[in-house]
C-alpha cells in the first residue's frame, strides 16, 4: 500500500473504528496517516473493540507527558504498561510496572548506570557488540527482524549496562531464567522455625529475621 492510499483510507475510515493496535499498520508502515488524523480530530481516542479489548490512546505530546507524569490518575501498576495481558508465568515485580514510591526507590538504584557521565565507558563494548549483531544478519534472504535485531540489541544493551555475561540473547535469557528458578527454589525452601521468620534474599540465600520485626522487613516467601 502506498502512502497516498494509506492517507486516503485513514480519512475515509470512521473515527470510532480506528484501531492503532492493529499490527498490520506497522507491518505495512501505514500508521502515520492514522496518527496524524487522531492528533487533529481525537487526541484522546477510545477504541471500543480490538483484539485486546477496549482501550484509550493518547497521541499528542503534551497529553502523553501528562499521562506519564500523573501516576495518581494513570497507574502503571494497576493497569499495566501494555495492551496485551501479561502471561501468568511472566507476572513478577518490575519497577517499570510500579508506581511511586516503590518505582522511585527502585529506579534510583539503577539510574546511575545510565547517567550521562557514565555512558562513555560503555561505548567501545556497545559498538563492538552492535557490529557483531548486525554483521551476523543473513544476506539475500528474508529474516525476522524482531528476533535477529530487536531482541538481540535490546538484550545486549541491558547486559552491557548491568555487567551481565553476554553470549547472545538466547544464552543470556537462559542464564536469567536459570537464576530466577534457583531463587524460586531457595524461597520455597525457606520456612518458619525457631521463633524466627526466614526469607530469601536477592541472591537466593535464606536470611533470618526476628518475628518482632527487623529493619529489613523480613517476610515469608
Amino acid at each position: 500500500m502506498t502512502a497516498a492510499i494509506a492517507a486516503h483510507e485513514s480519512l475515509a475510515q470512521p473515527l470510532g473504528s480506528i484501531d492503532v493496535s492493529d499490527p498490520s499498520l506497522y507491518e505495512q508502515d501505514t500508521w502515520r496517516p492514522l496518527f496524524a488524523r487522531l492528533r487533529r480530530e481525537a487526541p484522546v481516542h477510545y477504541c471500543a473493540a480490538s483484539p485486546y479489548g477496549p482501550y484509550w490512546s493518547v497521541t499528542r505530546y503534551d497529553d502523553i507527558m501528562t499521562v506519564e507524569l500523573d501516576h495518581v490518575t494513570y497507574s502503571s501498576q494497576l493497569g499495566g504498561i501494555q495492551l496485551e495481558d501479561q502471561p501468568a508465568d511472566m507476572k513478577r515485580a518490575s519497577f517499570i510496572r510500579m508506581d511511586p514510591p516503590r518505582h522511585t526507590a527502585q529506579r534510583k538504584t539503577v539510574a546511575p548506570v545510565a547517567a550521562p557521565n557514565n555512558l562513555p565507558s560503555y561505548e567501545v563494548a556497545i559498538r563492538d557488540r552492535t557490529r557483531a549483531v548486525l554483521n551476523a544478519l543473513p544476506r539475500s534472504e528474508t529474516f525476522d527482524r524482531v528476533d535477529k535485531v530487536s531482541i538481540e540489541l535490546t538484550t545486549m544493551m541491558l547486559a552491557t549496562l548491568f555487567d551481565f555475561p553476554w553470549g547472545g540473547a538466547a544464552q543470556t535469557h537462559l542464564l536469567v531464567r536459570r537464576r530466577h528458578l534457583q531463587r524460586q527454589r531457595a524461597r520455597r525452601a525457606c520456612s518458619f522455625g525457631g521463633g524466627a521468620l526466614r526469607r530469601a534474599s536477592a541472591d537466593g540465600r535464606c536470611v533470618q529475621g526476628s518475628l518482632e520485626g527487623t529493619s529489613e522487613g523480613a517476610t515469608a516467601a
